[in-house]
């Protein structure tokens, strides 16, 4: 396995992790931990984008709601751990 790959696996790990500990706030409290493993990038996107439209249409209740993801996913492209993340 190559650097990139290592990377980009970690990467996932950390933001699965987010998600596995946040998954009833993202409205996904049904999911077992390893369908989010298995799904976490087309969970991610659907955050980014659900933060998205929010802002775009001026819902600023629901940006303030989910501004703690983006706060983490910052520590993660910095390559911190969001495990201890206290969002």
């Amino acid at each position: 396995m190559d650097f990139v790959q290592q990377t980009h696996d970690a990467v996932r790990g950390e933001l699965a992790r987010l998600v596995i500990r946040h998954k009833r706030d993202l409205g996904i409290g049904g999911f077992a931990d390893a369908e989010i493993v298995a799904n976490v990038d087309a969970i991610v996107d659907s955050v980014w984008r659900r933060i998205a439209l929010a802002s775009a249409m001026g819902d600023t209740a629901l940006v303030e709601r989910f501004i703690w993801f983006g706060d983490a996913a910052a520590h993660v492209d910095e390559g911190q751990s969001v495990t201890n993340f206290d969002a």
